[in-house]
């Protein structure tokens, strides 16, 4: 790899680390939420309009700088929890329009568009207050949005790394993942007395940066399949602005493009109507649809969760500390790469054909990610909280990995931003229904007893996709 590849490489993580999975630090920012009395105004009368002091014992009361304030009710933890749902399902429900910019019109067009939302959403996110609750809705939808067209845009850096695509792209993902560095880095702030303004301010200043980095260390359209040594970002920029140096016409582009993919025409000659015929994507499509529900429920439940079994000193440690290890995910989201590139390899040296290593890695990949969330709902529904918090960061770095990888390495590339805009667009669906859960929770039990409980059958319907790749394998 070349020098620009490797600082590509190096950027597309920071791209996903400070950009990409904000979202996901939501425990952390729902922290500071609650102190600085967003959506405490649900609070002050309940729907019969009982008075303020009927309802005080459903709500938590917080020391903040020396005073006992009430700031949260159920009908405000619920509004809290519907902010994450609503950001997220938004996000992966829009995500194909993003796939298909991509796929279209390029990466340059597709990363302004997903920059100019993280920084608009910051700004909301900057203007917000207890008194105009409701614009964090718009603020965590754009955050959400522009993060994830991020991860989009950054997944192809993975045909660059020639045999370490997989490790790449699992590096990708796991950058994602730690984006909840993002807002654990405002609760630490926040804890040390500077203001969520200033705190917010500062995040917004630095979100140029995707914006910039889009023009120097990307390409204009995108990496084909047999990508080696391509001239991309800065060279583009440079050719365009040079007044003696045309752009090159798109059949050029294509032609380039077609002499490279002769050397893999078994994928080129692929449509995407065949890519969607193709069984395994929708068995692929079933297991991410519920494991991500899983993994969701938990981050939006996670605060409510941890209060009815500890003590509230003990909510802010606990936070802290799941947002460290949740960090962390950059660091162990290697370990899926290995895994499944060591499988492949393993099995060329024994013999196999290049197609059948690589299905039996993504069948080692997708197995290992159920086993992994299974034991995930066992722990919290037996309220093992640290064993829960180490196994949660490791399944949650292997769903998402395992399905990019899937898609990146089964299907062809022209194909990848539409194939998962449409795989996180049911995904995005799907997950709504953590909201329904939430809800269904505060009712119930709110430890999540119940919900918990049923979702280690749902994580262990997954390993159904593990039987039809087998299947498929044979």
């Amino acid at each position: 790899m070349t020098v620009q590849q490797v600082v590509s490489i190096v950027s597309g993580c920071l791209d996903c680390i400070v950009f990409g999975g904000v979202i996901f630090g939501w425990p952390s920012l729902e922290y500071i939420l609650k102190r600085e009395n967003y959506f405490s105004h649900l609070c002050n009368n309940n729907s019969n309009g009982t008075s303020y002091n009927a309802t005080l014992k459903k709500m938590d009361s917080t020391l903040i700088n020396g005073n006992l304030t009430a700031t949260q009710c159920d009908k405000s933890r619920e509004m809290l929890n519907l902010v994450f749902t609503v950001a997220l399902g938004v996000a992966q429900i829009l995500l194909p329009l993003g796939g298909y910019i991509l796929d279209r019109y390029g990466t340059w067009i597709q990363r302004t568009l997903a920059s100019i939302a993280i920084m608009i959403g910051s700004v909301l996110l900057v203007v917000s207050s207890a008194t105009n609750s409701n614009i964090l809705f718009p603020s965590m939808v754009l955050f959400a949005i522009g993060g994830f067209n991020i991860l989009t845009s950054n997944i192809q850096l993975g045909k660059v790394a020639g045999k370490a695509q997989t490790s790449v792209i699992t590096l990708m993902n796991g950058s994602f993942n730690s984006g909840t560095f993002v807002f654990l880095m405002f609760k630490l702030a926040y804890d040390s007395g500077i203001s969520l303004k200033s705190i917010s301010t500062a995040y917004a200043i630095i979100s140029v940066y995707p914006l910039a980095s889009t023009f120097l260390l990307m390409p204009r359209k995108w990496f084909s399949d047999t990508t080696t040594n391509p001239r991309y970002g800065i060279y583009e920029l440079m050719d365009l602005n040079n007044m003696n140096l045309p752009e090159r016409p798109e059949s050029q582009v294509q032609n380039d493009n077609e002499a490279g993919k002769k050397l893999n025409s078994e994928k080129c000659k692929v449509t995407l109507i065949q890519c969607l015929k193709f069984p395994l994507y929708w068995s692929v499509q079933f297991q991410y649809c519920l494991l991500n529900l899983r993994m969701i429920f938990f981050l939006g439940s996670f605060s409510t969760w941890i209060a009815n079994i500890k003590s509230e000193a003990d909510v802010g440690r606990l936070t802290n500390i799941l947002g460290i290890l949740l960090v962390l995910s950059v660091c162990i989201s290697p370990i899926h790469g290995i895994l499944t590139d060591g499988t492949i390899r393993f099995c060329i040296v024994r013999g196999l054909s290049k197609k059948q290593s690589t299905w039996t890695g993504l069948l080692v990949s997708g197995f290992t990610t159920s086993l992994l969330t299974v034991l995930v709902s066992v722990t919290v529904a037996l309220k093992q909280i640290y064993s829960s918090f180490i196994l949660f960061v490791l399944a949650r770095s292997f769903v998402s990995a395992s399905t990019t990888t899937f898609i990146a390495v089964a299907f062809p590339s022209r194909h990848f931003g539409t194939l998962y805009g449409i795989c996180t667009l049911l995904a995005g669906i799907f997950g709504c229904l953590q909201f329904a859960l939430f809800s269904l929770g505060i009712s119930l039990d709110q430890d999540f007893t119940i919900v918990n409980y049923s979702m280690i059958a749902m994580s262990a319907s997954t390993f159904l996709n593990s039987i039809f790749t087998y299947k498929h394998l044979r």
